[in-house]
């Protein structure tokens, strides 16, 4: 039988416990009364020996310096974390942007939210028979670099450092950055996603274009070489731009991107629930989704500056949060939404969908607390074991067979003769050693013994020490 061990047990004798877990480590529950009362539900605190403590909550200011949950599928992301902290945001009057990659959110908490007064908007080309309708061209701001650039990296990817065909994504770059002001320019409110992909397609009709319409003239410097090209060459050239602009000539993706059944500027206006369908592993999903993402970023980013009037609280919950990684530059996001006192939660199941460890490291290391399911991988185990550090522990160890003149030696000390009898038989001499071990190893993150949907906790301002709880809703108050 497995031995737990908890704050303030002994170490167990290694010729009597053999197989142990340690958490030892671990904080107590008075040790983390800072999240006694807060906005949403962390889940109910959790003794390593199965004693329930009380619920605990996360405070607004925690929230503000982000999160991240890590977990595989099953294991309580979505009703432990997901759920709970859009319903308990929205009560307090947050604005709550939440990815849904479940497809069922919208039916679970749409009723919810309009309870509370809340509005409710729903985007998802996967479902466009319910989705609202949102133009992404409209709300793009000519004034602002920033739109036109994160609106390129949603429909391009962001750079790749190592890609060899380098000279022609930074062409389609150039020629989107003139491209998509183009189009503003010449529809005005009538601009559609669509029209990008006519104007690249008709070398003739752009070039009409800058003949009618002299405010565009100023970008021909952008597209130099795409006038230049015969129509042979100029059908290679575009084919690899032709590729992601397609995806707005689907029928699907017309009905719900050419007219706008909300504004993203009004999320500050009213508390609103903002649900958007994502399909990951899916190109389209992942270009519209992070279209949409990518602007509400800059909307932070302005309000970080002073540049928005009205500001309501405002939060993120951004599911499979990796899989979007190539088109939205988390570091820089996260980073930009602390100042504008904007939080943000990203749920992946393995760290390693980041990339490597660097790159895991340049993005978990913005999120003050992270959250462990039970049965995270070997990998996210040992990282966040690592980043735990080391802790000093007494530990016993068994010395050398007592020999005759051991017992004489005690008996003369005073102790008991047959004490020392017994003891000899049956107790073999010990030696205490002070070892450094981790805080807490990679089994004890793994596979915690307690709880229905337990995970492991690291909340760098409440302490330094982790802690379990039980993500089970039926233990909490939800």
């Amino acid at each position: 039988m497995v031995k737990i061990l908890g704050p303030n047990d002994r170490s167990p004798r290694p010729d009597r416990h053999h197989d142990y877990m340690d958490y030892r480590g671990v904080a107590e529950e008075r040790e983390v009364k800072d999240l006694y009362n807060g906005v949403v539900s962390l889940g109910r605190y959790l003794h390593p020996h199965g004693k329930q403590g009380r619920e605990l909550f996360m405070p607004v200011e925690i929230l503000k310096r982000h999160s991240a949950v890590i977990g595989r599928t099953g294991a309580g992301k979505t009703e432990g974390i997901i759920i709970p902290w859009v319903i308990g945001l929205l009560k307090s009057g947050y604005s709550v942007v939440t990815v849904d990659v479940v497809g069922n959110l919208v039916n679970r908490l749409s009723n919810e939210a309009k309870k509370l007064g809340c509005r409710v908007w729903y985007w998802d080309s996967g479902n466009p028979t319910y989705s609202d309708s949102w133009n992404w061209l409209n709300e793009i701001s000519l004034s602002d670099d920033n739109d036109v650039e994160e609106a390129i990296y949603s429909i391009l990817g962001r750079p790749n450092p190592n890609d060899p065909q380098r000279f022609f994504y930074e062409r389609n770059v150039r020629w989107l950055r003139a491209l998509i002001p183009i189009v503003k320019k010449v529809y005005t409110y009538n601009a559609k996603p669509s029209n990008l992909q006519r104007i690249v397609i008709d070398q003739n009709a752009l070039r009409n274009l800058f003949r009618q319409y002299p405010q565009i003239q100023k970008y021909d410097i952008n597209l130099g070489d795409l006038f230049a090209f015969s129509s042979n060459e100029h059908s290679r050239a575009v084919s690899e731009l032709l590729n992601p602009l397609d995806v707005f000539t689907k029928d699907s993706v017309i009905h719900i991107s050419e007219r706008n059944d909300f504004l993203l500027s009004d999320i500050d206006t009213r508390p609103t629930l903002l649900i958007l369908g994502y399909t990951p592993k899916n190109h389209q999903s992942a270009q519209l989704t992070s279209l949409i993402l990518n602007q509400l970023f800059n909307h932070v980013s302005r309000r970080s500056k002073g540049k928005v009037g009205k500001r309501l609280p405002l939060y993120f919950v951004i599911d499979e949060a990796s899989s979007l990684q190539d088109k939205i530059a988390y570091e820089e996001v996260l980073a930009t939404a602390r100042n504008a006192d904007v939080g943000i939660c990203l749920a992946v199941q393995d760290i390693t969908q980041f990339g490597d460890e660097r790159k895991a490291t340049e993005v978990l290391s913005n999120c003050n607390t992270i959250i462990a399911t039970k049965g995270v991988t070997d990998k996210v185990a040992d990282y966040l074991s690592r980043q735990m550090g080391l802790r000093r522990e007494q530990q016993i160890r068994v010395t050398q067979q007592r020999t005759l003149a051991d017992d004489f030696r005690d008996i003369d000390r005073g102790n008991s003769f047959f004490g020392v009898v017994l003891g000899s038989m049956f107790s073999p001499p010990t030696a205490v050693d002070t070892v450094e071990v981790p805080v807490l190893g990679s089994r004890e993150i793994m596979h915690p013994p307690v709880g229905h949907y337990p995970a492991v906790v690291l909340s760098s301002p409440v302490t330094n020490k982790p802690f379990i709880v039980d993500l089970d809703t039926a233990v909490r108050n939800i």
